[in-house]
């Protein structure tokens, strides 16, 4: 595959080029979460919002 050594040292060095560490890989999979932080389900919100209303019923109703 390689003519000679020197062929071979370019094809190593033109690999390690192209690819990253894996320090570098996780600094930017870091930096991903960060900007893009997971979003809440939809099914979630709206079950926290109704419980939250119900609270303040009950608290409410209490009051009466």
């Amino acid at each position: 595959m390689f003519a000679t050594e020197h062929g071979f040292q370019n094809f190593l060095l033109n690999l390690k080029e192209r690819t990253k560490s894996i320090r570098e890989i996780e600094l930017e999979r870091k930096a991903w979460k960060l900007d893009k932080p997971p979003k809440k389900s939809g099914f979630l919100v709206g079950f926290l919002n109704f419980s939250r209303f119900l609270f303040a019923l009950s608290i409410l109703y209490e009051q009466y």
